[in-house]
């Protein structure tokens, strides 16, 4: 059995548990705080003086539909039962929404600068979904993410890992 794989179910696990509690997975996991924010473009996400930035209907459908994909694959996920095959299938629809939230959205340009860091680390997390070595890393770095939009993006009742 890989010693990686308890592991990295228990990060996801504890990123998952941070992602509804508000809870940081360094407070959950000093160890493994580094790993977790490298290259993030989500560090440098700001407020609008103060506030959430301003979403539309093309944003908060297209967050919505990333946010029920890789839901409905947590189980199987948390549970280390998702193959390479299924890892790069959500990976897939998690791209096609992106292409859609993309084409659709229609934000002022500041706002629309801070969506560009959302979605790098989400384009970032699919593709890491798709490498042998990266999968379980790129699920929390997308749950990370929802987490993150849900932070500094004005979407009425949006919770990363709610229904």
């Amino acid at each position: 059995m890989n010693v990686r794989k308890p592991l990295l179910s228990a990060l996801l696990a504890a990123s998952l548990m941070s992602a509804t509690t508000g809870d940081s997975l360094a407070a959950v996991s000093p160890s493994h705080q580094g790993h977790a924010d490298t290259g993030a473009a989500i560090a440098e996400l700001t407020l609008n003086d103060g506030q959430k930035w301003p979403s539309d209907a093309a944003l908060r459908e297209g967050m919505t539909e990333i946010r029920a994909t890789l839901r409905a694959s947590m189980g199987q996920i948390h549970g280390g039962n998702f193959s390479a095959a299924e890892y790069a299938a959500l990976a897939d629809r998690v791209e096609s929404q992106v292409d859609g939230l993309v084409r659709n959205c229609r934000l002022p340009p500041e706002a629309d600068a801070q969506l560009h860091l959302v979605i790098a680390d989400i384009l970032d997390g699919a593709e890491m979904m798709r490498k042998d070595n990266g999968r379980i890393e790129g699920a929390i770095k997308l749950m990370r993410t929802l987490h993150a939009y849900g932070d500094y993006f004005d979407h009425p009742d949006w919770h990363a890992a709610a229904n």
